[in-house]
């Protein structure tokens, strides 16, 4: 495999929350500069609410297409911290619920197909009524799939939080930090 194989379209879509810029390009993930990669370390959601209930995603993504002639492996190596929480609080004498979820997901989805390329990674938690969780996780690790000439891919780092707060309060945030040590490899 010539090292052209390795090229990729590398496109960082970010959603309007994290308000940083978008870098557009080709070039391969190891050439990601330094600076590039601090300045989009980070995605965040977060809810909180009394008496109405609430929810809210965002992810980060980097897309690539794969130029290989043939289908081959692709390893997609990375880092995160993922760390969550979620509290709820209610009142004995009123009806309704108290509740609140707190979840991240991390995975490489082929566009072209419309599917996940691989298991995703995820931890959710779930609460009722007087109850409080967390989320903390240091990731590291590679995403491994077979990539299919001429195929899309999105590798993601997604979160979200929901509740309701019907009967009390809810709150919950989860954030995916230190995003980093990106890096990916093909061979047939």
């Amino acid at each position: 495999m010539s090292r052209s194989d390795d090229l990729v379209r590398l496109h960082h879509i970010l959603d309007a929350a994290t308000k940083a810029p978008s870098i557009l390009g080709e070039r391969s993930l190891e050439q990601l500069r330094a600076s590039e990669r601090d300045r989009l370390a980070f995605v965040e959601v977060s809810g909180s609410q009394s008496n109405v209930d609430y929810s809210g995603t965002n992810e980060m993504r980097f897309a690539f297409s794969y130029g290989g002639r043939q289908a081959g492996t692709s390893m997609v190596t990375y880092a995160c911290d993922a760390a969550g929480s979620a509290a709820t609080s209610a009142m004995d004498d009123v009806s309704g619920d108290a509740d609140a979820e707190i979840e991240y997901q991390i995975g490489v989805c082929d566009t072209t197909a419309g599917k996940d390329a691989m298991t995703r990674i995820t931890a959710k938690k779930s609460l009722a009524d007087n109850d409080s969780q967390s989320i903390e996780d240091h990731k590291q690790g590679t995403l491994s799939f077979t990539a299919q000439p001429g195929h899309a891919y999105l590798v993601f780092f997604a979160e979200s939080v929901s509740g309701d707060s019907y009967r009390g309060s809810s709150r919950a945030d989860m954030k995916i930090s230190n995003i980093g040590n990106l890096s990916i490899s093909f061979s047939q």
